[in-house]
């Protein structure tokens, strides 16, 4: 009989498949909690569930690319996923419709947790052993700045950031930086949260100045292998994401986007133990300062630790730490660790307020607290680069296992936030479906609007002598709503009245609208602080009202860009193998 060669943890297939298999069950373990407890109800939960089952619906109703939600405003509308980058909200509607709303949260939090751990694990396996960067993939997905975005704010789209950024640093500490591999993380960020894309342009545009300046020390070529491709890689992602930039910077003055940065979401509101005198504010600064000190803190010691090893094995061996030098990117990795954790601890203080105020866009990351998204990658990578413990799988699992389940559980007991009964996710679901709509956040309403004026329950249209009238009881309306299946299509039907007067639609005013009285298309007519459509129409016949939304010529250019920043990765694989082809 011949032997069966059963596997090992030396064997190649069990080394590649051992470290996913074990950040899948570090990810489960961190949302452990969860499953046994039931759902933190954190700060954004319902804005971005919301969203999640907004977004379901019209894909099911043949919209492709949502750009208006409908029911948003009490069913007035907002152009929310015109201004919100599209990829959390697109995974959040794709889980919503495969699992339902009341899982959706749980598997969002494992998909983005386990993202985070694949590519920090990528990232730390560039300068350390595949086990120690395991175990580093495992720390980073439950460290306590991500738990707390995740349980206590529920802050998905930075949360599902998280996962890019190590992807990018892994691609900038290359001996030779690719253009190509860096355009997809600098895409994946802007796609996924603006406040993530900021500071990770800034921390793009530090580590460079640190390559460089390396460079230039030691007498290395400068722009070829480092700054050109650096610079043609972001631009690239910029453009691989342009299918959301180009529309929100074209139509960004549509909204009013100054209220995201209203008092209590400014840089001096979120700085280190601040006290603006709101009670909710001021316990979400100060656990984000505690979270600051410890990771700070852990940060500062493992690179002490780092430059006190670092300094014996040159005494005793005479040459650098071969561990760090194996390229001219990954030799500068702890240095730079530490400058970036120096300016980090900088930023989360008030002497920072002049840079936060001045610096191009800096103030988008609103509260300073949330540059610990780039401070617990350092923190992690920074531990795990001063251990010189040599582990083997065998021993670096059920370590990383271990502090996942006990970070879970003790983030759990921080910083999850009790449901009330309108905030549980079957409940927004009850809400959505009913039909009702939702209420409006105010950085997407209208510029000059006021959303206090909206209410719930309010007919869909009125007929009335002025323009400014307000909304009478639905059976006193004169006008109603004739469903067409398609979210961006309304249809309002209008009683025939004596004389001439305005039909009053609610839906808020925005350019894509395109208004058709009678198959004939008319201007948007808006005389109102609510900023509802008002259209004038004569007296004494019926009238049917379409209004359809269509794609803007900034919206069309922004899919154009993408599309062929996508081409050019078709362009340069081609070649490559073609030489990977040739005899």
């Amino acid at each position: 009989m011949s032997s069966v060669s059963q596997p090992t943890l030396t064997s190649p297939n069990a080394r590649r498949i051992l470290p996913y298999a074990a950040i899948l069950a570090a990810a489960l373990l961190a949302i452990l909690p969860l499953l046994l407890h039931g759902p933190s109800c954190g700060h954004d939960l319902p804005f971005h569930l919301l969203n999640w089952m907004d977004a379901a619906h019209q894909w099911r109703a043949g919209v492709l690319r949502p750009w208006w939600c409908a029911a948003a405003a009490w069913n007035a509308g907002e152009a929310r996923f015109l201004f919100y980058p599209p990829l959390s909200w697109t995974l959040g509607g794709l889980l919503t419709a495969a699992f339902g709303a009341a899982r959706a949260p749980l598997a969002y939090t494992f998909v983005a947790l386990a993202l985070c751990g694949v590519t920090m694990r990528r990232f730390l396996s560039e300068f350390v052993s595949a086990p120690l960067a395991l175990v580093g993939g495992c720390l980073y997905l439950a460290h306590p700045y991500l738990l707390f975005t995740a349980t206590e704010r529920t802050a998905y789209a930075e949360l599902l950031a998280s996962a890019w950024l190590p992807w990018m640093l892994r691609e900038l500490f290359r001996e030779r930086i690719s253009a190509a591999r860096l355009a997809l993380p600098v895409a994946l960020l802007w796609l996924t949260n603006t406040p993530s894309s900021v500071l990770a342009t800034y921390t793009l545009a530090v580590v460079l100045g640190v390559r460089a300046a390396v460079a230039l020390r030691r007498g290395q070529p400068l722009l070829r292998p480092l700054l050109l491709p650096a610079v043609a890689g972001y631009l690239w992602g910029v453009a691989l994401s342009a299918i959301f930039l180009l529309p929100a910077l074209v139509q960004h003055s549509a909204v009013e986007v100054g209220q995201a940065f209203s008092s209590g979401m400014r840089p001096e509101d979120g700085t280190l133990f601040t006290h603006t005198g709101e009670p909710l504010h001021d316990q979400v600064v100060h656990q984000a300062s505690i979270l600051a000190v410890l990771l700070v803190g852990a940060a500062a010691l493992a690179g002490l630790l780092w430059l006190a090893q670092r300094g014996r094995t040159e005494r005793l061996h005479g040459m650098r730490d071969l561990t760090l030098q194996r390229s001219a990117g990954k030799g500068i990795v702890q240095p730079a660790f530490l400058l970036l954790t120096v300016l980090v601890t900088f930023l989360l203080t008030p002497a920072s307020l002049l840079l936060w105020h001045h610096l191009p866009e800096l103030h988008f990351l609103q509260f300073p607290w949330r540059i610990l998204m780039l401070q617990g990658v350092l923190t992690v990578a920074s531990i795990v680069s001063a251990i010189r413990v040599r582990l083997r799988y065998r021993v670096a699992i059920p370590v990383a296992l271990l502090a996942v389940f006990a970070l879970s559980f003790a983030a759990h007991h921080s910083y999850a936030q009790a449901c009330d009964d309108e905030d549980l996710p079957t409940s927004l679901q009850a809400q959505y479906t009913s039909g009702s709509g939702f209420e409006p956040y105010d950085e997407y309403t209208p510029r000059d609007a006021d959303n206090d004026l909206l209410h719930p329950g309010e007919p869909a249209a009125w007929t009335a002598e002025e323009s400014s009238a307000p909304p009478p009881p639905v059976a006193q309306a004169h006008a109603h709503a004739v469903g067409t299946g398609s979210p961006g299509i309304l249809t309002i039907q209008a009683e025939p009245r004596p004389g001439d007067h305005f039909l009053i639609v609610r839906q808020r005013a925005f350019r894509n609208w395109h208004v058709i009285l009678d198959g004939v298309p008319v201007p948007q007519t808006v005389d109102r602080d609510d900023d509802l459509l008002a259209v004038p129409i004569t007296g004494g016949v019926p009238h049917t009202l379409t209004l359809r939304y269509e794609w803007s010529p900034d919206q069309v250019a922004g899919v154009v860009i993408s599309l062929l920043a996508t081409g050019g990765f078709v362009v340069i694989r081609r070649p490559a193998r073609r030489q990977l082809e040739a005899p």
